[in-house]
């Protein structure tokens, strides 16, 4: 899974948690972080594609993770 390369990378590490949702036809997972270009770029390559801001630039990197069968 690609998305676990961001996971041990990601500044969520320093904020301790992560956030799952479930949705109808899979989960949305959150990571904690500030937004910046080069976060962006880097959340994209593995699937985080949309920011949601919380405070500022403070917010969850979004991915959704589909749910098979």
């Amino acid at each position: 899974m690609a998305e676990g390369i961001f996971l041990l990378s990601a500044p969520h590490r320093r904020y301790h948690h992560l956030i799952l949702r479930q949705a109808e036809n899979g989960y949305w997972l959150g990571l904690p972080g500030e937004y910046s270009e080069e976060e962006e770029a880097k959340a994209q390559r593995f699937g985080f594609r949309e920011f949601r801001r919380v405070d500022g630039d403070w917010g969850y990197w979004m991915a959704f993770l589909a749910q098979e069968g």
